[in-house]
Parts: C-alpha cells; structure tokens; sequence
C-alpha cells in the first residue's frame, strides 16, 4: 500500500488504495453474507412449507434479517456516493455482532440435534454465513476506515476478535445443548444425560452473556488498562469453568460425546478462553514492569534533586 506523511501530525497515512482494498474486501464478506442467507432462506421456506416449528421460524427471521442488511450494507459499500454513513462504523459492528450471536443460535437450532441435517443448503449455507459474518466482524474491529489509528478499537483492544469467538462458541454450545434437550425430553434432574445438558446450557449461557458484556464495555472504556483488570479476573473464572466442565460435557453420556456442533463448540471455547489468558497475563505483567520502571524513575529523580539541594 502506498502511503503519504501528514505534514501536521507525522503520522504515515494510507491513500485511497488502501481504503479501496478494504472497501473490496467488505464488499466480498457482505456479499457472501447475503449469498449464504438467500440461499438457507430459500431452503428453509422450502423444507418447512407445511408444517414449522417456533425453532424453524426462528432460523428463517434470522436468514430474512441477515440478507437484507447484507443487501443493504454490500450496496453501501460499493454504489454508495454520498457519505457513507454505515459501513466502517459502530453501526456496521453492532449489527455484524449482533448477526453474530443470532447465526449461533439458529446454528444450534438446526442441526445440534446431533444427528444429519436433511437438508445439505441448508446446514452448509447456514455455517457460510455464521464464518462469514465471524471474518468480517474480525475484519471491521482490525481496521476502520471512518476512525483514526489511535481511536480504532481494535487498537484499544486487541483481545476483542478472541472474545467474539469466545462468545459465539459459548452461543452455539448452548443453543445445540437445548435442541437436545428438547429431543430427548429431559425431565428428570437425576439423570446424569440431562444434569451434563443442563452444565452445557448454564456455562454457555453464562459464558456468552458475559463475554457480550465485555464487547458492550469496550465502545465504554477507552483506557484499555481499567478493562483488562476485569478481563483477567473473568477469563481466569472462565478458563477453570471449562477446564473442569469439558469433561463431564463432552465425556460419556454426555450432550458433547459424538462429534457435532457441541463437541467443537466446547473446544473451542476452551482454547480461546485459554489464549486470551495468556494474553491477558502478558499483558498485565507488561503493565506492571512499565509501572515499576516509571516508579524507579521517579524515585530516581526524586534523589538527584535532593542531592542538588
């Protein structure tokens, strides 16, 4: 990418092409988005015509709302002449996040049951547009074209693309633990089938609710030091939850024992818990030697001037 020096500030500034390559790259992840939902909209409507559940209306409002704000983001990005007042913006973020956890519950809902989606568009389509809308959410917290170098949030916070992967993991493992709960009609809190589903649904939901929580927190905190304070206790919460829950989830007699929807799930949410507390740990140690440096510092030049004196 060519670059240009801005006279007042010093800082290395990209030119058009820049914003040009990433205008393209969005115009390719919106218009996936609104391919893969179409096409699991059309599959839906087909497969459910005579008869659909409140979990297959689900899954066709998720597709329908996907698609149209994918119409209407791609057209933005690439017909829009005026200012573009969506894409690069929170606006576009919320949304994509939003999409996000919705494409993970509809995911759960249609095929967490553990055995074959009938439909091949359908399973397929549905997890194109959940990676899809996973890629470009990554890709609109890295760079944003409508803000500044210092006040991108990917640069406020690196640790953002892992909790977004932390938290739709948690989504689907949850929302495939309750379709299999309701398959298997789970009434009886002593059986052990049911008491692993019920673990699965209560740490993926908690998992979930609290990893949003720290995506909502970060467009709040600009200092990236107060949140990852509360990042470090939460992850290290988190990180021992799945540790000793893996077992009991993905072991015998368990919602995670065939390989499916819950198993990955599970797994991943593990190892992007885990990442993100070594990531945290390195940078809070870095954090305090940088604050025990500027200490020494001071207390340094605070004895030379007492010498002087």
């Amino acid at each position: 990418w060519k670059e240009i020096k801005n006279k007042n500030t010093g800082v290395m500034a990209s030119t058009d092409s820049s914003e040009a390559v990433l205008t393209h790259m969005r115009l390719q992840y919106w218009g996936a988005i609104a391919v893969c939902s179409a096409i699991t909209l059309g599959s839906l409507v087909g497969s459910t015509k005579f008869y659909r559940t409140s979990n297959d209306k689900f899954a066709i409002s998720t597709a329908a709302i996907s698609m149209s704000f994918g119409v209407i983001f791609m057209f933005m990005s690439k017909w829009s002449v005026s200012q573009n007042h969506l894409n690069g913006t929170k606006l576009e973020l919320g949304f994509l996040l939003t999409n996000l956890l919705f494409w993970a519950i509809t995911l759960g809902l249609i095929s967490g049951g553990g055995g074959p989606v009938e439909n091949a568009n359908i399973y397929y389509f549905s997890w194109g547009s959940f990676i899809s809308t996973l890629l470009l959410t990554i890709n609109v917290m890295q760079v944003s074209p409508n803000e500044t170098d210092d006040q991108s949030i990917a640069k406020r916070h690196s640790r953002l693309t892992k909790w977004t992967t932390l938290c739709a993991s948690s989504m689907i493992m949850m929302a495939s633990t309750v379709t299999i709960w309701q398959q298997v009609n789970c009434k009886s809190p002593l059986d052990e089938f049911c008491k692993r589903s019920a673990l699965a649904i209560g740490l993926g939901a908690s998992v979930s609710f609290f990893a949003l929580m720290i995506l909502i927190l970060d467009f709040w905190y600009k200092e990236n030091n107060k949140l990852l304070q509360i990042e470090s206790v939460l992850v290290f919460l988190i990180v021992v939850a799945y540790a000793i829950s893996i077992g009991y989830i993905t072991g015998d007699d368990a919602p995670g024992t065939s390989i499916g929807n819950v198993y990955y799930a599970t797994w991943v949410a593990l190892f992007s818990s885990a990442s993100l507390a070594v990531e945290c740990m390195n940078e809070f140690l870095e954090l305090v030697k940088k604050n025990g440096n500027a200490a020494a510092r001071a207390i340094a030049g605070t004895n030379s001037g007492e010498e002087k004196a």
